[in-house]
């Protein structure tokens, strides 16, 4: 229940992204779908919406209520043919990590990864900051919201790149990424630089904690820690709560 509660959030804040037509007179049945959606029909409201897109595939709000109604009710076989023929009109990046979600959630592995590498590859195209860190964290959190945590490590690494005037961009999410995955020479370094930025003593005792359940993790935290310790009193701070964490301070 709780990933479809994650994915249904994602396929809110994709299907934001898409224009908005503010002058569009919606009708009865529109406003009647949207009723239905808001109190939990999601069949109810499903049927509305399909049959006002099927009426006016142009409408870009009625493809948006299939692809919620649909996903609320795990009804993913039923929405991937739609987001295909929506692909045909627009290969947006959007639209691109809803189809790649939908065919993850369809057992249809390989496909969910084309749509991922085609989304990812489409922010070169991208002209401005604001554009390329909005497309990156699009595409990786909806790979996030699926489980493909490499993809989504993938998609941040990559918006680092081309972020470059931003010192440790995406630290905070790749570090729990790291930890999610068990990766603890990468977890540490980025758990490391989200506390240069941030210097919240919670949120790093949090992450190393969640790390030393890997066996090889305390000697590589530990190297890790006693250098930046020489180096910032904020480290060295944190070095001694890691080592009385691991029994080893005297």
């Amino acid at each position: 229940m709780k990933h479809i509660f994650l994915s249904l959030i994602t396929i809110h804040f994709l299907m934001s992204t898409l224009p908005v037509y503010s002058q569009q007179k919606k009708s009865d049945k529109y406003q009647l779908a949207l009723t239905y959606e808001q109190q939990g029909d999601f069949r109810n409201a499903a049927r509305l919406f399909q049959e006002l897109y099927s009426d006016h595939p142009e409408q870009l709000v009625y493809f948006q209520g299939v692809a919620r109604s649909l996903t609320a009710l795990q009804r993913y076989q039923e929405l991937m043919p739609l987001i295909e023929i929506e692909l045909g009109k627009r290969q947006t990046i959007d639209v691109l990590c809803l189809a790649s979600m939908t065919a993850k959630k369809s057992s249809q592995n390989q496909k969910s990864q084309q749509y991922f590498d085609i989304a990812l590859n489409s922010v070169d195209r991208l002209n401005n900051d604001f554009e390329i860190d909005n497309s990156i964290r699009l595409i990786a959190q909806s790979q996030s919201d699926i489980g493909s945590f490499t993809n989504a490590i993938n998609a941040y690494t990559k918006g680092r790149v081309m972020l470059q005037g931003i010192k440790h961009a995406y630290a905070d999410e790749l570090s729990m990424l790291y930890v999610q995955i068990g990766n603890v020479d990468l977890g540490i370094k980025e758990i490391t630089n989200l506390f240069k930025q941030q210097q919240q003593y919670g949120i790093i005792q949090g992450r190393i904690a969640a790390l030393l359940i890997k066996s090889e993790a305390e000697s590589i935290i530990n190297a890790e820690l006693s250098t930046l310790a020489k180096q910032d009193f904020a480290f060295a701070k944190v070095y001694v709560w890691f080592l009385r964490e691991i029994k080893k301070y005297d």
